[in-house]
């Protein structure tokens, strides 16, 4: 939006609606709707303790660096964040120079590309040994060539993925398909080639709504005037969902700039449009024509009903050679049982009988997940990752706190495991009892959710 010194916009929406500041300039609070809280509690979760690198996917324009600066904002107290420009990752040797720049490691004391890469999730791993997980942001990662990428990836997933830094990826569709990576299946998010996958939705005009509402407010703008029913239909239309689209648009619609989709006119179809329907008519005549002809003559011949054919049976016979000998009758008819369709029940207690049971490392510090299903109380959630030995780590870590527990569930039909501390009647109570613990937890930033949940 130009400035006042201008005399742009700003200045026309501060003449007519007497605004004290920019409503689409303000940064804060953070908007959590449309899941863009839910993608921020993701990612400080498996930042700080998950065994997974992180894709966030979106629009231009959907939020994606807003994101990643809330993460910074929160979490710089507890994690080590080191941004990548994509712009300048053009090939596997200034890949490995902006990365052992980050852990001050000369390049000379390795010989090739993997070992430097190697060297560098090592280095990263003593750091979180030390209390410092190490994060690499890279925005816009979908401007970056496929087999960085891909080396990137494939260098953390080498290492131990529960310590090393985690690469946080930003960008649009073309980003899965620079990874490689089949979506098929995984709907708003999942686990795609050992990466967690988070997708930004467009926003809705009620998203849209409250979003501006308490900005407007804020420069004493009135927002049943600036948000009313056609304005808010406008914003959605042009705004496509993005909030930088919406900031373009938005002083454009509020001073009545913004021409509307205009509908077709009404009257009289043109020529065109006549010959079309004139076509259409011709061809839906000709075929009544064609089935009332084929109709007499069927019914002018007659039609013989066939026999009907008593169902064939066999007999299969397995002789005394077969130590399984049985003798099995079948038959062409469908069998009732071919026809049935089993219940989800039945079809879990099946793979559950064929499937051997897990066993978990530490019996002492495991609860069963159907001991957790249903549960209306609270919990506070510390970790997860597909590796069991990333929760026995993290309870290792802290001794002296003894509600910690474990857990196995599965994401993308693959195992789970999540350690929780406690179970709470409320979340006050949940706040409270986290309040008193040790040290080493004070820190950490749990996600207080109901244990049915998890």
């Amino acid at each position: 939006m130009n400035g006042l010194e201008t005399g742009g916009l700003f200045a026309r929406l501060q003449d007519r609606y007497g605004l004290s500041d920019d409503p689409l300039a303000i940064e804060a609070p953070f908007y959590g709707e449309a899941r863009r809280q839910h993608a921020l509690e993701t990612l400080r979760h498996l930042c700080g303790f998950g065994d997974l690198a992180l894709a966030v996917v979106g629009a231009r324009g959907s939020g994606k660096t807003r994101l990643l600066a809330e993460l910074v904002r929160s979490e710089s107290g507890r994690l080590d964040f080191h941004y990548l420009e994509a712009a300048a990752l053009t090939g596997d040797e200034s890949l490995v120079r902006h990365l052992l720049a980050i852990s001050r490691q000369p390049l000379e004391q390795f010989t090739d590309v993997t070992t430097a890469l190697s060297g560098f999730f090592q280095w990263t791993e003593a750091a979180t040994r030390k209390g410092r997980r190490q994060v690499l942001l890279l925005d816009n990662a979908d401007q970056v060539p496929s087999p960085l990428l891909k080396r990137l990836l494939h260098s953390f997933r080498a290492a131990d993925a529960s310590l090393a830094a985690v690469p946080v990826l930003t960008g649009g569709e073309a980003l899965l398909a620079n990874l490689g990576a089949n979506e098929a299946g995984t709907g708003v998010e999942g686990d795609v080639a050992g990466l967690h996958l988070l997708r930004l939705p467009p926003l809705t005009p009620a998203d849209i709504k409250a979003f501006l509402s308490p900005r407007l407010v804020s420069v004493g703008g009135d927002p049943d005037s600036l948000l009313s029913g056609s304005k808010l239909d406008q914003l959605a239309e042009l705004s496509q969902g993005s909030f930088g689209r919406l900031k373009r648009v938005a002083p454009a619609i509020w001073l009545d700039m913004a021409q509307p989709r205009r509908s077709p006119p009404l009257g009289l179809p043109g020529l065109g449009a006549l010959r079309w329907s004139a076509l259409a008519l011709l061809l839906l005549g000709v075929s009544w024509w064609l089935v009332s002809r084929q109709y007499d003559q069927v019914v002018s011949e007659g039609v013989a009903s066939e026999p009907v054919q008593e169902p064939v049976r066999r007999s299969i016979t397995l002789g005394p050679d077969n130590p399984n000998a049985l003798s099995l009758e079948a038959t062409e008819e469908p069998s009732p049982l071919t026809t049935k369709a089993f219940s989800p029940e039945t079809v879990t207690r099946a793979r559950a009988r064929a499937m051997p049971a897990f066993e978990p490392v530490a019996p002492a510090y495991f609860l069963p997940r159907q001991e957790l299903s249903g549960k209306e109380t609270f919990t506070a959630q510390y970790i997860a990752g597909y590796e069991e030995r990333t929760a026995l780590r993290f309870i290792e870590m802290h001794p002296s706190v003894n509600g910690l527990r474990y857990t196995r569930t599965l994401r993308s039909g693959k195992d789970w495991f999540v350690v929780f501390y406690g179970e709470f009647g409320s979340r006050e109570e949940a706040r409270a009892a986290l309040a008193k613990l040790p040290a080493s937890l004070l820190q950490e930033e749990p996600w207080i959710r109901t244990l049915g949940d998890i």
